[in-house]
Formats: C-alpha cells, sequence, structure tokens
C-alpha cells in the first residue's frame, strides 16, 4: 500500500513538473533596470530609455518610489511620443505598481523629475518577444 501510494506522489509530480514548464527556448527578454536613494532633497530630471524591437510582444514596468520630502513626478512616453502613464508623489507619499503596456517598436522614455525631493525609485521594464 505505501509503495501505491509513493508511486501515485512521484507520478502527480512528474506530470505537474511538465504542465509548468511554460517557458520557450525561442522566448527573449531585453531588462532595464535603474535605481537611486538620495538622503539630501535635490532637483533632477532623469531620463530612463527602453529599446523595445519588432518581436516584443509585450511591455512590462515595475515601478516603485517613495518622496520622503518634496515631490517627485514621472511620465511614460512611448515611441510614437504619446504620453502612456503619469503621476506624482509628495512628502511620504509611495507608489509601488506594476503595469503593461502594447508593443510600440522603439525608444521608451520614462522621464522622472525631483524637485527638492529626498527618497528613493527603483524602476524595472521587460521588453518580452
Amino acid at each position: 500500500m505505501r509503495r501505491i501510494f509513493i508511486g501515485f506522489i512521484l507520478l502527480t509530480s512528474i506530470i505537474t513538473l511538465a504542465a509548468c514548464d511554460s517557458t520557450s527556448s525561442n522566448q527573449h527578454s531585453t531588462t532595464r533596470h535603474s535605481r537611486s536613494t538620495f538622503n539630501q532633497p535635490h532637483d533632477e530630471t532623469k531620463m530612463i530609455t527602453l529599446n523595445c524591437d519588432e518581436k516584443a510582444t509585450q511591455i512590462d514596468l515595475s515601478f516603485e518610489a517613495q518622496a520622503d520630502q518634496g515631490t517627485m513626478a514621472w511620465k511614460l512616453i512611448d515611441p510614437e511620443g504619446n504620453t502612456v502613464w503619469e503621476g506624482s508623489l509628495a512628502n511620504g507619499e509611495a507608489e509601488k505598481s506594476v503595469r503593461d503596456f502594447a508593443p510600440i517598436a522603439g525608444d521608451w522614455q520614462l522621464e522622472l523629475t525631483m524637485n527638492e525631493a529626498a527618497g528613493f525609485y527603483d524602476i524595472q521594464w521587460t521588453a518580452t518577444d
């Protein structure tokens, strides 16, 4: 009885592992990661670029930021020049989100503007074929 039970567990594990393998050897992704912590209030505008090629099927943006002091604003601009997402934080506010965008080939620009800001940001975006 015990051997049957162990055999059942092994068979179930093998089937589960086979069903969960969704990776494709042909899948390719481009990732851009940018992170900064700034303890002293300062003014800065930073542009972070991700190049998306024609093969991309999805763009994911993981965005985490906190303005301990001052203000921080952001604007995501697609390769056609359209603002597709924007927001801002002030004095102790925080944002943590993951967003998906339909891919458009070309350079995507994330513009971060800090005004007398202290805090941090951690941004990772990925274009997946």
